[in-house]
Formats: C-alpha cells, sequence, structure tokens
C-alpha cells in the first residue's frame, strides 16, 4: 500500500474533530480506500456503493468517494473516469469540507499525477483553473500556481506560442495582485523563467533578454536554489551570443553554484559553459586543479573541455585541435550546440594567445616558423599577424619581402616612431631640396640670371 493511500487530509483516526470509525460506511471506505494500489477494480466497486448510499446527503462520503473514484480511475488509466470524478468532485460543494482543504486536495492529485499523459493532464488543470475561477478570492493562489503549471507543461511539449499566453496571463494577474508578497513574487519568478526558456528554445533573444532583465527585480531570497541556477544559466547562453565574455563566465559560475547546492544534474553542463565562456575572455584559470570544481575533473562529460582548457592555458594548438579531433570527444563539444558554436572562436583565440606570446620573446618572428605552431597558412598568419597590429594588440610591423614579423618593445617603438618621424621630415626637405635644384637649374639653361 503506498503512502498516498493515507493522505494527511483524509486518515481521520488521529483527528480531533471527527469520531473514530465505527460505522458499516467507515469500514466499508477505509477497505475501498486501501485496495486502489492493489485491486482498483474493486474499490472503484465499492466507492460506488459509498456514493450512492450519501448521494441525496452530498456530504464528507461524496466527497472522498469521488476523490478516490477518481485515483483508482487514474490506476487503471481510465484517464476519461479519471476527469468526470475529479471535475464531479471538486466542483460540488460541501459543507463538512474547508476551501483550503479542497485547494490542498487539488494540488495533491496534480502532484501524484506523473505517469499521466500531458494531455490529460492538461485537462485536470482546466478543470482546476474553473474552479478557482469561481471564487477567485479564496483560490486566488490555487488560480496563479495552476496557470504556472500549465505553462510549464504546455513548454515541456513544445507549445511554446501557448505558454507564452499563459505566462503573460499569469503576469498580469501578478502585477495586479494584492495577496501576499511572497507567494506574489515567487509566482511571478517561475512566469519570468519560463518565458526565457521559451525565448531559448525559439531563438527569440529579444524574448529572453527582456524576461531576464525584467526577473532581476525580484528579490532572489524569496526563490529556491534550482530556479535561480536555471535563470543564471540561460542568462550566460544570452551573455555568449552578446559575446560578453567576461559576463557569461560568471553568470555560469553562478549557475553552477546554486545547481551544485541542490545537487541537480544541470550543474555539469553549467560547468562546462563556464570553462568554455574563460577561455574566450583569453585568460583562463585552471579551476579544475582545486576548490569546489576539483572533484568535477574526471566527469566524463567534462574530461574533453578540462584537456581543452589545459591545451589553452599553455599555448599549445597542435594538443588544443588533437582533443577537438577526438572521436570520444564528439558528444561533448561538437554534438552540444553551445560548446560547438564556439570552437572555431575558442581556436581563433587561442591562435592570438600564441601571436601574443611569441611577441614577448622575440623581437624577429619568421612567418614560416610561426605559422606551425599556430597550424595555418602563411598568408592566414599574416592575417592574423595584421588584425593584431591593427588592433595595437602588438607593436609590429610585417615584412613581406622576408616574410619577418619585426616586432618593438614599448620603449623601442616610442624611439622608433620618433626617428620614423625624423626620417619622413629629412626625406620630405631633401626632396624640396632636389626640387629647388632643378628649377634653377632649368631657369640658368634659358639664360636667366641666378
Amino acid at each position: 500500500m503506498s503512502s498516498e493511500s493515507f493522505d494527511s487530509d483524509e486518515f481521520y483516526f488521529s483527528d480531533g474533530d471527527e469520531d473514530v470509525p465505527v460505522s458499516a460506511v467507515d469500514q466499508k471506505f477505509l477497505q475501498a480506500k486501501g485496495g486502489i494500489e492493489t485491486n482498483a477494480k474493486d474499490s472503484i466497486k465499492a466507492l460506488t456503493e459509498i456514493l450512492k448510499e450519501d448521494e441525496a446527503q452530498q456530504g464528507r462520503w461524496t466527497y472522498k468517494a469521488l476523490k478516490n473514484l477518481a485515483k483508482a480511475s487514474r490506476k487503471l488509466n481510465a484517464y476519461d473516469d479519471m476527469l468526470r470524478y475529479f471535475k464531479q468532485c471538486f466542483h460540488g460543494t460541501y459543507a463538512e469540507i474547508s476551501k483550503p482543504k479542497m485547494e490542498k486536495a487539488m494540488n495533491k492529485f496534480i502532484n501524484t499525477s506523473e505517469g499521466v499523459p500531458s494531455e490529460h493532464v492538461m485537462q485536470l488543470l482546466d478543470i482546476i483553473l474553473e474552479r478557482a475561477k469561481e471564487d477567485m478570492s479564496a483560490f486566488a493562489d490555487l488560480w496563479s500556481g495552476t496557470m504556472l503549471r500549465k505553462a510549464t507543461l504546455l513548454f515541456h511539449v513544445q507549445r511554446y506560442k501557448e505558454a507564452l499566453d499563459q505566462c503573460e496571463k499569469g503576469i498580469q494577474f501578478c502585477r495586479s495582485c494584492t495577496r501576499a508578497v511572497r507567494t506574489n513574487d515567487t509566482h511571478l519568478f517561475h512566469f519570468l523563467m519560463t518565458m526565457m526558456q521559451v525565448g531559448d528554445a525559439t531563438e527569440d533573444y529579444f524574448l529572453l533578454r527582456k524576461s531576464y532583465f525584467e526577473l532581476t527585480h525580484i528579490p532572489l531570497h524569496l526563490v529556491h536554489a534550482p530556479p535561480i541556477g536555471t535563470v543564471a544559466l540561460l542568462a550566460g547562453q544570452m551573455y555568449l551570443r552578446a559575446q560578453d565574455w567576461r559576463a557569461a563566465h560568471a553568470t555560469f559560475v553562478l549557475a553552477f553554484q546554486h545547481m551544485n547546492e541542490c545537487g541537480d544534474g544541470q550543474r555539469i553542463a553549467c560547468l562546462k559553459y563556464a570553462t568554455v565562456a574563460s577561455m574566450l575572455t583569453g585568460s583562463p584559470a585552471d579551476g579544475f586543479s582545486g576548490g569546489e570544481e576539483k572533484p568535477y575533473a574526471e566527469h566524463k562529460e567534462l574530461v574533453p573541455v578540462v584537456k581543452l582548457l589545459r591545451a589553452f592555458i599553455h599555448a599549445d594548438v597542435h594538443a588544443f585541435q588533437a582533443v577537438l579531433a577526438d572521436p570520444q570527444h564528439a558528444e561533448c563539444l561538437h554534438q552540444d550546440r553551445i560548446v560547438a558554436a564556439h570552437v572555431d572562436l575558442l581556436l581563433y583565440r587561442l591562435r592570438l594567445n600564441v601571436l601574443l606570446k611569441c611577441v614577448e620573446c622575440f623581437v624577429r618572428v619568421s612567418l614560416k616558423e610561426l605559422a606551425e605552431r599556430l597550424t595555418l597558412s602563411v598568408e592566414n598568419t599574416k592575417l592574423l599577424c595584421g588584425y593584431a597590429i591593427r588592433h595595437g594588440l602588438i607593436p609590429a610591423r610585417l615584412d613581406d619581402v622576408t616574410n619577418i614579423l619585426n616586432v618593438y618593445s614599448t620603449e623601442r617603438t616610442t624611439e622608433f616612431q620618433r626617428m620614423s618621424t625624423l626620417a619622413d621630415w629629412s626625406t620630405d626637405l631633401n626632396n624640396a631640396v632636389r626640387s629647388q635644384q632643378v628649377t634653377w637649374s632649368t631657369d640658368a639653361r634659358e639664360g636667366t640670371p641666378a
């Protein structure tokens, strides 16, 4: 017998406001309820008899019988009967059953319906919404919470437009409602989080960004760790798309911390993306050598990323490409849409780092040798050097004749600029003198007195 058979709102041997069951109906109900898990058909027969006996009074037995008939029908996968009994139960009026008790029972029924097909769960939620709408003063929290459940379910079955519509209605209700701030803000947070998920799934980055910045105005102490982690994970992806690498890294780390706190499986993805973002900043640190990330260094989903990170730190393009080419790492790297979208950028950033390190150590760099280190052709190496020079990353000049990169230190660059200016001035002066000499010699030949 499952624990569900002894609901806290029904197991009344210890209730102070109810009598100890002694009647035949009491005994019959307890036997029927206890047999739902083992013999649901017999339970339905007994509960139907109880329902008929109490039909005229519409008392607590009617409520209890209908609710358990819905449970027994669910057990038998008779979902149409389940919906009929559920609606009949919770749309009725019972003098002995309070509205908070009914709200608790409806929520519990949904919570224990994991195996029910989504279309039938959707119908259950619609029945609850209809009931809540009949008395919004008593069922405001129930209506808002059920709207949130429905929006979440619609998102998971990829009915994104309908999910978005539910979220917008829920947000409008939360912002106009005067109920308890904690409940209101918590529901508002989850509605906005679902909108972020819809934005991410549909690649509507305007919706993702808009929902995120609205959500940041809600106090985080009102929300548990897993939803905060989910939001941070989505926000990190948003920052990656905007190429704000440092913000992306910080947000993924925040997501990892919240996911790790509650043992959520997505913490591995958070750590993977945080590592990618740290490499994209150009100056990553090996967090897997110690601290909170160390226990995950050998995790099978993170081993390829850890290898990439260490090759990046050691400025080893060959090792980096070997990790990318390993077929064992394809699932982690190339089949992950977020990592795969940034592989080329990572390789470009690594090559740029290698170039900067060479410039620090040498005054003259052979483009042929540099190309070998970068695993590029000489022409593409020239393009990379040209980019670095134009953007002021390296003080150097390319010699296309000798294929040499001439590098200058900061002091030498200043001196070089001064000498170059003097040389240009001297050249201009010499040109002017020659021009004047030509003019005078021409005049002399024509007989003009000097």
